[in-house]
């Protein structure tokens, strides 16, 4: 490609900045082929510019205005990032029955991986990085196991209603407090492992109403609690 360029810059050496519009030439070697009739000029980082505001470099591409390039004989094609940040209501829901209750995913993954989930509470949102800073907070806390089955935890299609939803299907109960004062749980979360201070939170969210505990009370998420995808 840099012949290429070589080449078609010494055939344009000497001529006037501008190159009369009407006049359209073609101009071939190898695979690279464009009409020349757009180029209006030299300039001395050796880019010829183009007249859509793009340039043809010393890499043997041509640059658009609008980000897209011409590679070689190819079509123009665009290099820009495309964002889907929704899921299909379909999709949303059968994404929560593998991830909840261990159920494939026809054509994109089979079943596997834990039979048990984990429940978790925090006194601060553990956030996207899943801290277990501020996890449980007292010293009879663990993290309670419930099954990645529909007998733990219920699904709810998205496709008739506005989301995707998951709640547990029986109370999650954890152990009493027995040895501090009062505080207070902000965020439930969701483990793939009962190891405090580990790994592998799959989800988190705010608990609402927060629990409030202190001595002797035993904090419970309930079966209204749940999770959504949307």
């Amino acid at each position: 490609m840099s012949e290429v360029f070589d080449r078609l810059v010494k055939r344009l050496k000497g001529r006037q900045a501008s190159l009369d519009r009407g006049q359209v030439r073609r101009f071939e070697r190898g695979d690279l082929r464009f009409q020349r009739h757009d180029v209006i000029g030299i300039h001395p980082d050796r880019s010829i510019k183009i007249g859509d505001g793009g340039a043809l470099r010393g890499d043997g591409v041509l640059h658009r205005r609008d980000g897209g390039s011409v590679r070689g004989n190819q079509e123009s094609h665009s290099e820009k990032e495309i964002d889907m940040a929704g899921k299909s209501d379909t999709y949303e829901y059968q994404f929560l029955l593998q991830t909840f209750c261990g159920k494939a995913i026809d054509n994109i993954s089979a079943t596997g991986g834990t039979t048990q989930l984990w429940a978790g509470l925090h006194t601060v949102d553990p956030g996207d990085a899943g801290s277990t800073a501020n996890e449980g907070q007292y010293s009879a806390y663990t993290r309670i196991a419930v099954d990645r089955s529909t007998a733990g935890w219920t699904v709810t299609s998205g496709t008739g209603a506005a989301v995707a939803t998951v709640s547990p299907t029986s109370a999650i109960t954890f152990p009493q407090v027995t040895t501090i004062g009062a505080q207070t749980f902000v965020s439930g979360s969701v483990w793939t492992s009962s190891n405090v201070g580990s790994s592998g939170m799959t989800y988190f969210g705010a608990l609402n109403p927060n629990i409030i505990i202190g001595l002797n009370v035993t904090p419970i998420i309930t079966t209204g609690s749940s999770i959504t995808e949307d």
